[in-house]
């Protein structure tokens, strides 16, 4: 089997391309290399040691998850679609999509909207404007995240920023 440090190489060059190209955030990258780490370092031992008994189904769905938790996370600043969430994890929308259900009670693109919420919240909360919010949060049109938040939150963005806590 393969030694260690080329994977090691491997990964950490392939986590700083992704960086380079903004595929990934810059601060998420350290949590990353560690998943990726431990990850490498558990298929190692597993070679290691012989061939152990494969995962059960429920380990398997909890590293998928946790794969596409990662990844959504450190692209939280675009637009991702199930499909293309689903290709970084290597398995079909569908089993991601029941993946997510079993785990998390929500389906991915439920999961999604929730985390670029989540982000949007805390920056109009700092006092970013609706504008500059909807950009960093992948949105395309600031008419549009305004619609979307105000959907999902019964607030338009202005709204839910003057409702905070010590916000101008």
């Amino acid at each position: 089997h393969m030694p260690m440090a080329p994977q090691v190489a491997g990964c950490q060059a392939l986590l700083a391309e992704h960086v380079a190209q903004r595929v990934c955030r810059a601060d998420l990258a350290a949590p990353l290399m560690q998943a990726l780490l431990a990850a490498t370092f558990r298929q190692f031992m597993t070679e290691r040691d012989g061939a152990a008994a494969p995962p059960d189904s429920a380990t398997r769905q909890r590293a998928l998850f946790e794969r596409a938790r990662l990844f959504i996370e450190a692209n939280s600043d675009h637009a991702l679609g199930t499909d293309e969430i689903a290709d970084f994890t290597g398995v079909g929308p569908r089993q991601l999509n029941r993946i997510f259900r079993a785990r998390d009670g929500r389906s991915v693109t439920a999961f999604v909207h929730e985390r670029r919420l989540e982000r949007a919240r805390a920056m109009l909360s700092e006092g970013h404007s609706a504008k500059e919010t909807a950009y960093t949060c992948g949105f395309k049109d600031p008419a549009y995240f305004t619609r979307f938040f105000k959907r999902y939150t019964g607030k338009t963005p202005s709204q839910y920023a003057r409702s905070r806590p010590g916000t101008p």
